[in-house]
């Protein structure tokens, strides 16, 4: 009868005992593993931005890149960035000379390539060089930044005043200023008004 009084009563404390020393091993484990970083989730998004913009300025303090978008995303240890409905402009002196926006893309950090799908539309404005603006449209583009070069083997459309170009695919190379059509190409060409 006293035995059974007193384990009703000692069952608090032999649970409490062993609470501690489960802890105690669990920290002992815990100490043997090797230290060190914390092991990385690459499906876990690092970074996100939404509504974002950034501007960067040449040395003489004149706008030289405006970026814009609806939201962008690293992932850990990745080096290319993800990007939704975004817009990068391009000046030259302080003067907007080109723009992209894509409804989807991404930018290698380490390449220097983009990668950009959905609705792409590009613009050149005008200049003493090309006194109409142009545009290109596509659903898929590749520019290397560093070769400054443009790909695509989806369709394309590219309009220069009444010069209208449809293609699919093409090259372009910014050294050069030439394109090179790859398929199904058409093209009206509207010669320019004399005065």
């Amino acid at each position: 009868m006293f035995a059974l009084r007193n384990a009703s009563r000692l069952f608090p404390l032999l649970l409490a005992v062993i609470l501690v020393l489960l802890t105690l091993w669990l920290e002992y484990l815990l100490s043997m593993l090797p230290a060190g970083r914390d092991p990385v989730n690459r499906g876990t998004v690092e970074y996100m931005a939404f509504d974002f913009i950034g501007t960067s300025f040449d040395a003489n303090g004149r706008i030289d890149r405006h970026a814009f978008g609806k939201s962008m995303w690293q992932y850990p240890e990745d080096k290319r960035v993800f990007f939704t409905d975004s817009t990068l402009e391009q000046y030259s002196l302080g003067r907007k000379d080109l723009s992209i926006f894509t409804t989807s893309g991404l930018y290698n950090n380490d390449t220097g390539i983009a990668f950009l799908d959905g609705k792409v539309h590009a613009r050149r404005e005008p200049s003493a060089q090309h006194p109409l603006p142009a545009t290109l449209d596509t659903t898929r583009l590749t520019v290397d930044t560093r070769k400054r070069t443009a790909d695509t083997l989806a369709p394309a459309i590219y309009v220069e005043g009444g010069n209208r170009i449809d293609t699919v695919g093409f090259h372009y190379a910014d050294a050069t200023q030439q394109y090179k059509l790859k398929s199904r190409v058409r093209m009206t060409y509207a010669p320019p008004k004399s005065e």
